[in-house]
């Protein structure tokens, strides 16, 4: 499907799937390989599998990279690809450019591994603020329902002791003949 992108736009509205896979790899693959950006974006937007591996375990980012498809790395790497992501011999993309001396995919590659690192660590910060908040918040709910039962106690207790002068009270006054005035 790489190479014509009308051709590869009537393909897809006739049903061809963007992630078929022949021993070869999948279209997106070959569309990164030949550097074919109107392809690749047609691709992608058609759903294909950014991460899809051929058997080697080939990427379309790998394919891009191996071929110094510059523009076609770019615009995987804005669309979510995995620089560090290891094929089946543990060779990543960013390994790939710089095996291969590609200096400015390589440099590509690095800053999208770093903008990767630096978005997991803050998505895990959020979540384990997340997690505190959700923490803080529960036992606040806890803290507040066992003040709210300290003080039916409390006043349970106050109510009883109250009575118990009441009636302490009123014997002592029975006892001294004296009348209270209500």
């Amino acid at each position: 499907m790489s190479g014509d992108g009308e051709c590869c736009r009537l393909l897809l509205e006739h049903g061809a799937s963007p992630n078929h896979c022949s021993t070869r790899g999948t279209p997106l693959m070959a569309a990164a390989a030949a550097g074919d950006c109107e392809t690749l974006v047609l691709l992608l937007d058609a759903g294909a599998d950014i991460e899809a591996e051929a058997k080697d375990g080939l990427t379309a980012l790998a394919a891009a990279v191996r071929e110094n498809q510059k523009e076609a790395v770019r615009l995987l790497l804005r669309r979510g690809a995995s620089p560090t992501r290891p094929n089946k011999d543990g060779v990543s993309p960013v390994d790939l450019a710089q095996e291969k001396v590609l200096p400015e995919v390589y440099s590509l590659l690095m800053q999208a591994s770093i903008t990767h690192a630096a978005d997991e660590a803050l998505r895990s910060s959020e979540v384990r603020q997340a997690a505190a908040r959700e923490e803080v918040e529960a036992t606040a709910v806890k803290a507040a329902a066992e003040a709210r039962e300290q003080l039916q106690v409390s006043r349970e207790q106050t109510d009883l002791k109250i009575g118990a002068i009441r009636d302490e009270s009123e014997e002592l006054l029975k006892r001294l003949g004296i009348s209270r005035k209500r």
